[in-house]
């Protein structure tokens, strides 16, 4: 049994000063890390950001418009608990590319399981809004991916 565990450090570049949705929420998983690295039931699965397509297929362009325009603007937010930091959309594609690459590990058998440490997190967005600090679903990406390109009929959530 192999636990696949995905990270990358550019979550923590989404980032708003003050903000409770923050990079000091994963300093615990980030130190626990190494540990947990040394033991051989887990290992770190390397991944790529979601390529804009796969997010498309699960949300309105006018949605992705506005957190993309909010970036390249300087930051902002979409409600009073949603914030964009200029390096948000980048952050949220690369949390999107981790789920993507933890179900396709899971679906293929190279991983029995995993965790993906993941920021922006992604299971409040909707179709066409961001909100509950969340960028991108990044399950809704993960599932839509599965069914269209890993040939599952269907997934569980």
């Amino acid at each position: 049994m192999t636990t696949a565990i995905l990270y990358d450090p550019h979550e923590a570049l989404h980032a708003e000063p003050g903000h409770p949705e923050s990079p000091y929420r994963l300093t615990p998983l980030r130190a626990a890390l190494a540990a947990v690295l040394a033991r051989p039931a887990f290992a770190m699965l390397q991944f790529t950001p979601a390529d804009e397509r796969l997010v498309r297929a699960v949300h309105t362009q006018a949605m992705l418009e506005r957190t993309q325009v909010l970036a390249y603007e300087g930051g902002g937010f979409h409600d009073g608990d949603t914030y964009v930091s200029p390096d948000s959309w980048a952050a949220a594609l690369v949390a999107a590319g981790a789920a993507v690459r933890l179900t396709e590990a899971v679906v293929r058998g190279t991983a029995t399981n995993g965790f993906a440490i993941v920021r922006p997190p992604g299971h409040h967005a909707t179709p066409t809004r961001a909100m509950g600090f969340c960028l991108v679903n990044n399950v809704a990406v993960a599932a839509r991916y599965a069914i269209a390109q890993l040939g599952l009929r269907r997934v569980a959530i």
